[in-house]
């Protein structure tokens, strides 16, 4: 059973997790299921702090964290948090540690490759606990260890193991090995040495890749093949680790995993948030109220005894209370007087009944009052002032007694003073608007704003307005061409403003509305096959052409047509592939189209185009042919056309549809690693030839064997992108995408 102390540290962790991942690191994959920050990115935490705040719960004490042999500030990414925030995974735990092979970002879903594994920032650590445990030589080890005292007889925490081994490296001599090695005093007699955990439920069986499987042990199996969320290719379900301890004694614990034989095919543990813990209820109780729910303000009478209880899942009675004002007291249950108003912290101490070390405590600070109290009260003098049920107008001293919720009279005295009143006026005069105060006038009277004092009361000032109207008078004037207008000439219709003073001394506007109808000319360009009519005529020959139209308002307007007159085309079809294939997004595919040369067609004249937006239309050296690079499937028109619209246009219709890439063919094949930096490795038979496609189908590099079955090949001279390798070998080609990427 947690204590309320202990349900409080599970929401502070919640809390703590959520902002190193989404504040403190940014969101990193914010679209994916299972978000993992590694440790080396949570600035200023050590391994202290991930076991202190994300691992353990209540019941336990820990000390001397490292992490691979180091307890400063954490540089390593094989170990780090996760968190499955609201979207649920098939992992079955939320949140907590994860260490690793890798980096920890390795476990990140989707489940898109078989054997994947992530280099790491810190590797060449040894631990000879893992090594008992592998079959071959170790690597990638990540160890996190601590001592601890535990608080009550038992300890347990909850984990998730999980492999890019399974399942094809199943029953082979090579699996990556992971343990939680325990030491110190076994309650049942001798003791842990390094004794790993890490056990089938029931069985003295260690959980590994090879007795956890789709044929071993099959109820504790996730088979993860094509999972969303998770990368690993299997996990474990979610185990317990639970063994017996002896109280207040010290413990130590390493959690270890390794790679084995080679630095492939990662591996990780997960570690389940808050669920290192023994399981002891432990609170303490003042005057009947839990120290955790005692209401804010809540304040204990000064001279009435106190009662001070202790609950505890122990039974131990060696308990002294220290009561923050210089005493204590021995016992479970004692009472205490405080002679003193003030804030005190109550300490309820439990020794440890094995050692004189180790013992726990809770504390609370608590306030402690009079009887007596004041308080000072100030209104203004229309304003009563509400105090106690009484409605107060005059200034004085006032006192009420009062009964408190502890059953304690309490007497308070009010020192009330009453504010002034204040009243000024204000003359103004203006030309049609006035503001005041944030407020416009537009018309004379009498006005008034509310101001407070220096004693906060209302200050009235009242403003006595006059205010003069501004004169406006219109005019509406039609002209062509320009307007002048109080000596100033216009060429545009708008309204225009004009300003004379009035008698009065305010202005007076006269207003224009002026509509001209300007004098217009236009140009028209055009290209015809033949004739072309205009405006009511009909041109059969190129030139320039005039005619003079009258406004509405008797304006003139000259429209000028400048004609260019072509000869009438004829469509011919090119000559090409009509249903073409495109290969993928990967490479694309080239065609070539022309036009017989036998046309006579004045060289360098023709230009082409296809309708299909994405298609890539690459002219040759003769302009009567080219070449089509068709990226992708659909249909489109391919069109060659000569220097003019009017002559003589070219098309052909085409329809693409894919061809695949065949990426097997039944050739037993391994292509690692795959994204690769500045080499790759390919695994087959009786190799003879390796080529490197790019994306537009050139070859980027070339190999030639004498039939190996391994070739390591540098590709450090390509740049990063997406390519094609093709393997020739004696039974066959077969082909595989590689990913290059720095």
């Amino acid at each position: 059973m947690k204590t309320i102390t202990m349900e409080i540290k599970d929401a502070i962790t919640r809390c703590l997790m959520a902002f190193v991942i989404v504040f403190g690191i940014g969101l990193h994959k914010a679209e994916a299921q299972l978000v993992i920050t590694p440790g080396n990115e949570i600035q200023g935490w050590t391994a202290d702090s991930l076991v202190r705040n994300v691992l353990m719960s209540g019941g336990v004490s820990i000390s001397n964290v490292r992490f691979n042999g180091y307890d400063d500030d954490l540089v390593c990414d094989n170990i780090g948090i996760f968190e499955t925030g609201i979207t649920p995974t098939n992992l079955g735990i939320e949140s907590g540690l994860v260490i690793a092979t890798g980096n920890v970002r390795v476990a990140e879903g989707p489940n898109d490759l078989t054997e994947k594994n992530d280099s790491t920032t810190c590797s060449g650590y040894y631990d000879s606990s893992l090594a008992r445990l592998a079959t071959d030589s170790i690597y990638d080890v990540a160890v996190l260890e601590f001592d601890f005292v535990p608080w009550d007889s038992i300890i347990s925490f909850s984990y998730v193991f999980g492999s890019e081994e399974y399942p094809e490296y199943v029953d082979g001599p090579y699996n990556d090995v992971f343990g939680f090695f325990v030491s110190g005093l076994n309650p049942d007699g001798g003791a842990y040495a390094n004794t790993n955990m890490a056990l089938i439920p029931g069985t003295t069986e260690v959980v590994s890749i090879n007795t956890v499987n789709d044929h071993h042990n099959q109820q504790y199996y996730v088979d993860n093949a094509g999972g969303s969320t998770i990368q690993f290719d299997g996990f474990t379900v979610v185990m317990t680790v639970s063994f017996k301890v002896v109280p207040m004694t010290q413990y130590h614990i390493k959690m270890g995993i390794c790679d084995v034989g080679d630095f492939f095919a990662d591996s990780g543990v997960f570690l389940e948030a808050n669920s290192f813990q023994s399981p002891m209820s432990y609170a303490m109780l003042l005057d009947g109220m839990h120290y955790m729910e005692i209401p804010d303000g809540y304040q204990f009478c000064t001279n009435r005894l106190i009662d001070f209880e202790t609950e505890t899942t122990w039974n131990y009675d060696n308990v002294k209370w220290y009561f923050g004002d210089g005493t204590s007291a021995q016992g479970l249950h004692v009472q205490h007087a405080y002679t003193r108003d003030g804030f005190y912290e109550v300490m309820n101490v439990l020794y440890n009944p094995y050692r004189a070390m180790d013992s726990v405590y809770l504390s609370k600070v608590i306030e402690v009052r009079s009887k007596y109290g004041s308080e000072e009260g100030f209104t203004c003098y229309d304003v009563p002032y509400l105090w106690h049920g009484m409605q107060l107008s005059e200034p004085g001293i006032y006192t009420d007694t009062l009964e408190s919720y502890m059953g304690c009279d309490s007497i308070v005295t009010l020192n009330l003073s009453v504010g002034d009143f204040f009243l000024t006026d204000t003359v103004a005069e203006s030309c049609d608007l006035f503001k005041w105060y944030g407020q416009t006038y537009n018309t004379s009277g009498q006005y008034e704003h509310t101001l407070l004092s220096t004693m906060g009361c209302d200050s009235i000032i009242r403003l006595h307005l006059t205010v003069n109207h501004v004169v406006e008078t219109d005019t509406v004037a039609t002209s062509c061409g320009t307007f002048t207008w109080y000596g100033q000439t216009y060429q545009t219709s708008g309204q225009y403003e004009h300003i004379l003073r009035t008698v009065m001394g305010c202005d007076s506007i006269i207003r224009l509305h002026l509509n001209i109808d300007p004098v217009m000319e236009s140009d028209t360009t055009a290209i015809s096959c033949g004739g072309f009519t205009w405006h009511g005529r009909t041109y059969d020959s190129s030139g320039d052409y005039e005619q003079l139209f009258q406004t509405a308002l008797g304006c003139d307007s000259l429209v000028i047509l400048h004609l260019t007159v072509n000869q009438e085309s004829l469509q011919r079809a090119l000559q090409g592939p009509t249903q073409v294939a495109a290969a993928s997004n990967m490479i694309y595919a080239n065609y070539e189209y022309f036009v017989s040369d036998s046309l006579s067609l004045p060289p360098n004249t023709l230009n082409w185009s296809c309708t299909h937006p994405d298609w890539i239309v690459s002219p040759s050296e003769n302009r009567y042919r080219c070449h089509l690079w068709v990226t992708n499937i659909g249909q489109g028109t391919l069109i060659a056309r000569t220097e003019h619209d009017c002559d003589t246009v070219y098309s052909i219709d085409i329809n693409a549809t894919w061809f695949d890439v065949d990426e097997d063919n039944g050739i037993p094949l391994k292509l690692f690693p795959n994204p690769a930096q500045t080499e790759v490795t390919v695994q087959a038979e009786e190799i003879l030839r390796i080529r490197i496609i790019d994306a537009i189908g050139q070859v980027a590099l070339e190999k030639i064997f004498d039939q190996t079955d391994a070739a390591c090949i540098d590709i450090s001279i390509i740049p990063q992108g997406v390519y094609l390798v093709e393997i020739s070998t004696k039974k066959g080609k077969t082909m595989r995408k590689l990913v290059v990427s720095r």
